[in-house]
């Protein structure tokens, strides 16, 4: 071997041997980062410090930041005493129950070099107590270990100071909003049958029947007052249901029925629904105040704040949820259409599905689309049960199981037909809206 290669080997080995040395110089990264009485660990090994049936906790007390509230259980589930008409979050309590009856920790303090108060823990500190199959258990919170995410605990089994993790202690001490009930809805709301409204624009009653889209009725929902019509399903479950089964609300305000200060003061308007085991639930809403409404639920004292765009149901008119059209069936039972006023037609609707107008036949399957779509399409612009005037225009569609329905119209304004189904007045629509239909009508006649 030359010198030229031994020189290589040693200056490699001397760089290796300097690596090997700060390796060893590192520090070991189990080993505790700073010293509490030996008691601080960042290796997590839990242990329990004692374990109890969750079933054997009947009430749980705890004083957190100068709140102090007892959680009960009841055959109905937990309830708070001193809320009692505050809803209670059953999930968020079987969470807690779960960390109180094995609270674990990661270490212990050597009790004759800390004494308690050292730890932060004294008679004012917080606490929970609750009732098991140990007696009454009392576990106390001191501060926070310092440089980790850890806590100081004790409870009233023993003198022994314990450490457990701050995330473990949170769920223990919490003020009691964190255990509110803040679903809104109380009923099976997947199941709606009924729904009464009360609103600063209108009121009206719904309730829930059967599709039937061979007669054509494209709708389950039926609004029987203030008037006799179908009421549109999907404004229905996007306007009235869904906002109230899946509220987001921006918090409670007030638990003490102090309804007044929140424009709740004679609860005029609201929304009761009822579900198919007849359980019933009503919703009181306010007018827009600061850009927010304000709910209670039934005899509640609890009062939330909502965002407009989660209260769709608080502006409601009964254009918004009432079917808009003036008459629709199925293009195949219908027989024929009379329109009488300043023009005149008479529509024919033959089995082959082409339509005749004053006996000229559509000349394609597109031609009849847009004929009966025009006819039988016009949406409605609002709601109007006012007596009618003079009679312009009157449309009777004759089916073909030898039924008939009757459209009659009259000036409403300048702008506006008044609209009566069967001698009922029902709407208003735009008169350019049968302008545009004498127009198709007038295209396929000529």
């Amino acid at each position: 071997m030359n010198k030229k290669k031994i020189v290589i080997l040693a200056i490699s080995l001397i760089v290796l041997l300097g690596v090997l040395a700060l390796v060893m110089a590192l520090p070991d990264s189990d080993e505790p980062s700073i010293d509490s009485g030996n008691a601080q660990s960042q290796d997590y090994n839990e242990e329990a410090i004692y374990k109890v049936s969750v079933d054997s906790v009947t009430s749980v007390t705890v004083s957190h930041s100068g709140e102090l509230y007892t959680l009960t259980r009841t055959p109905d589930g937990w309830i708070c005493a001193e809320k009692s008409e505050v809803g209670v979050s059953q999930s968020r309590v079987t969470r807690l129950m779960t960390e109180l009856c094995s609270v674990r920790y990661t270490d212990k303090l050597d009790t004759t070099k800390v004494t308690p108060a050292d730890c932060g823990i004294t008679d004012a500190s917080d606490y929970v107590s609750f009732e098991s199959s140990l007696g009454t258990l009392v576990i106390t919170r001191g501060n926070d270990v310092a440089n980790s995410d850890l806590c100081y605990v004790m409870t009233s089994l023993s003198d022994d100071i314990y450490m457990v993790k701050r995330e473990r202690v949170s769920l223990m001490f919490a003020p009691f909003g964190q255990y509110r009930n803040d679903t809104i809805a109380r009923i099976d709301f997947e199941n709606i049958t009924a729904i009464k409204y009360q609103g600063p624009k209108c009121s009206f009653s719904l309730t829930k029947g059967e599709y039937n889209l061979d007669s054509g009725d494209y709708y389950a929902w039926k609004m029987t007052s203030p008037i006799a019509v179908f009421a549109r399903d999907n404004e229905i479950e996007s306007k009235l249901i869904l906002p109230i089964a899946s509220m987001d609300t921006d918090g409670y305000v007030n638990d003490n029925g102090d309804f007044a200060s929140y424009g709740l003061g004679d609860k005029s308007a609201f929304v009761t629904y009822t579900d198919a085991k007849g359980k019933t639930q009503t919703v009181y809403f306010s007018k827009l105040l600061n850009n927010q409404y304000y709910i209670s639920i039934d005899d509640g004292k609890s009062i939330y704040a909502v965002s407009p765009s989660a209260a769709p149901f608080a502006t409601l008119n009964l254009i918004d949820i009432a079917d808009r059209q003036l008459y629709l069936t199925k293009q195949s039972t219908l027989s024929t259409i009379t329109i009488d006023g300043a023009k005149k037609y008479k529509l024919e609707f033959r089995d082959d599905g082409t339509i005749a107008i004053d006996g000229k036949v559509s000349s394609s399957e597109s031609a009849s689309r847009e004929i009966f779509s025009n006819v039988c399409g016009p949406l409605a612009d609002d709601i109007s049960t006012a007596p009618m005037g003079a009679i312009v225009l009157t449309m009777k569609f004759d089916l073909k199981d030898s039924t008939s329905v009757t459209l009659t119209f009259s000036d409403h304004d300048e702008r506006y037909y008044a609209v009566a189904r069967d001698g009922k007045p029902l709407y208003t629509i735009l008169k350019s809206k049968l302008d545009t239909m004498f127009g198709v009508l007038d295209k396929y006649k000529d």
